[in-house]
C-alpha cells in the first residue's frame, strides 16, 4: 500500500443497493426493448417474455452503452435468463474483483477511519500506521467507542473489537475490512437483498 490516501470500499449494504439498482436498470432497458411498461426481475427472457436472440442482442448492445452498468454478453443472457440472475452474476463479478484494482476506495476508508479515531482520541491527526495501543495510548474502552461510531456510518465497513486487536493500525484495519466487503457475495444476506429490492420496486 502507498502512503497517500489513494484509497472507500462498498460495505455489504451499499453493494446490495448497487445490485438492486442494476436489476432495476436492466429491467427498464428490457421493458423498453420488448415494448412493455414493466418487466419482472424473475421473468424468464425467452419462456415468459417471448424474447428471441435478436431481441436479447439488442438488449446487450443497449446495456453496453450505459457506462455505469456492467457489460452484458449473449452467453451471460443464456446462462442467467432472468434480470435477477443476470444482475447478481454480473455485480458479483465486479464485487469479487481484486480490491487493489480500486485503490481510491481503500484510501478513502483509511482517511475516514483516521478522522473518526482522531476525534475520539482528541487529536487533529492520526497516522494510518500508528499502533492504536502502543503509539496512540488507546485502551479497549476507547476503541469500543471507535467501533460504535464507525458502525453508525452507513458507507463504512463495520468494525468489531476482534478486528481492532487483529489489525491494530488504520492501514491494516482498512485493508482487512475493505477486502472482506469487496469479496462478500451479496446473495449471502437474502433478507437485506429483499429489502433493497423492495425499496427499488
Amino acid at each position: 500500500m502507498g502512503n497517500s490516501y489513494d484509497v472507500l470500499t462498498t460495505d455489504p449494504g451499499a453493494s446490495l443497493a448497487t445490485l438492486a439498482e442494476c436489476e432495476q436498470r436492466f429491467a427498464g432497458v428490457l421493458a423498453d426493448i420488448v415494448g412493455t411498461d414493466h418487466v419482472s426481475v424473475d421473468s424468464h427472457f425467452f419462456d415468459d417474455l417471448g424474447a428471441d436472440s435478436m431481441l436479447m442482442a439488442r438488449f446487450c448492445a443497449r446495456v453496453r452503452k450505459q457506462a455505469d452498468l456492467p457489460s452484458v454478453s449473449m452467453p451471460d443472457v443464456y446462462k442467467n435468463p432472468t434480470v435477477r440472475k443476470l444482475a447478481a452474476a454480473l455485480t458479483n463479478d465486479a464485487l469479487t474483483a481484486d480490491p487493489r484494482d480500486d485503490p481510491a476506495t481503500l484510501a478513502k476508508c483509511e482517511q475516514r477511519f483516521a478522522e473518526v479515531l482522531a476525534d475520539i482520541v482528541g487529536t487533529d491527526h492520526v497516522s494510518v500506521d500508528s499502533h492504536f495501543f502502543d503509539d496512540l495510548g488507546a485502551d479497549s474502552m476507547l476503541m469500543a467507542r471507535f467501533c460504535a461510531r464507525v458502525r453508525k456510518q452507513a458507507d463504512l465497513p463495520s468494525v468489531s473489537m476482534p478486528d481492532v486487536y487483529k489489525n491494530p493500525t488504520i492501514r491494516k484495519l482498512a485493508a482487512a475490512l475493505t477486502n472482506d466487503a469487496l469479496t462478500a457475495d451479496p446473495r449471502d444476506d437474502p433478507a437485506t437483498l429483499a429489502k433493497c429490492e423492495q425499496r427499488f420496486a
